[in-house]
């Protein structure tokens, strides 16, 4: 079986939720020196024959001042609570931050609360992902399987040059 890493960005403002991604990842550890969580996720796929890990990078609050430790990521996965509009709006400045930090990458937008948001905050964040041509993921805290669909969607935004 082939053997990938994925290095992958997460990030959004504090009380969005990014610590969904941790709870599915197979270990995580703290740099609070950096401001960065990092965890790792294995997944293997039998029609690829690949075992993919994702090398998560957590950002903590504010932007990243200091780019290099990020530099070399293969997508970004941006993260709001729909249920709390602050962390929907700044969403979009995520994603120009990442974008002048370390270039083009692909985005995962990731909403989390969907089955409790209001119509309008969902409707931003699909605004904020088209205009970034990015897939979206609805999440439910209570849904394991929707938090695990983000990894599937990194894997699809990168595309068939991951294989290569």
């Amino acid at each position: 079986m082939k053997e990938i890493q994925i290095k992958v960005i997460v990030a959004g403002e504090p009380g969005s939720g990014k610590s969904i991604i941790s709870e599915v990842n197979d270990a995580c550890i703290s740099l609070k020196g950096l401001g960065v969580s990092i965890g790792l996720k294995t997944l293997e796929d039998e029609e690829t024959q690949c075992c993919m890990t994702f090398i998560t990078w957590t950002l903590a609050e504010g932007r990243p001042k200091d780019t290099s430790y990020i530099q070399g990521s293969k997508a970004a996965v941006i993260v709001c609570d729909l249920t709390k509009g602050k962390t929907v709006k700044k969403m979009k400045k995520w994603a120009k931050s990442i974008k002048k930090g370390i270039g083009e990458v692909p985005f995962i937008f990731v909403g989390n609360n969907v089955d409790t948001a209001e119509g309008s905050e969902v409707d931003l964040m699909l605004n904020y992902a088209k205009k970034y041509d990015a897939p979206v993921v609805l999440t439910r805290l209570s849904d394991r399987a929707s938090i695990e669909e983000v990894f599937v969607q990194i894997v699809k935004v990168i595309g068939p040059g991951l294989l290569e």
